[in-house]
């Protein structure tokens, strides 16, 4: 819900994609979802975390890598 991750998800909206977010911040997960008219899905999760990450992975979601942008801090 912030940060590049934000921006990102309003680009992949404004050219009709519906986008999967994913933070730890729900607040800002919903925020987002709003602005972009709800054109995809929240996931409050922490990528940061091997185990949520792996759970993230197995979920068969089809995503193009050349377009996925991740940022993880701690």
């Amino acid at each position: 819900g912030s940060g590049i991750g934000r921006a990102t998800a309003h680009g992949f909206a404004a050219d009709g994609a519906r986008v999967i977010l994913l933070d730890r911040d729900r607040t800002g997960l919903e925020r987002t979802l709003r602005e972009i008219d709800g054109a995809g899905m929240i996931v409050c999760t922490d990528l940061a975390d091997p185990e949520q990450a792996a759970r993230i992975g197995q979920q068969h979601w089809r995503m193009e890598a050349g377009r996925l942008r991740t940022g993880v801090t701690r």
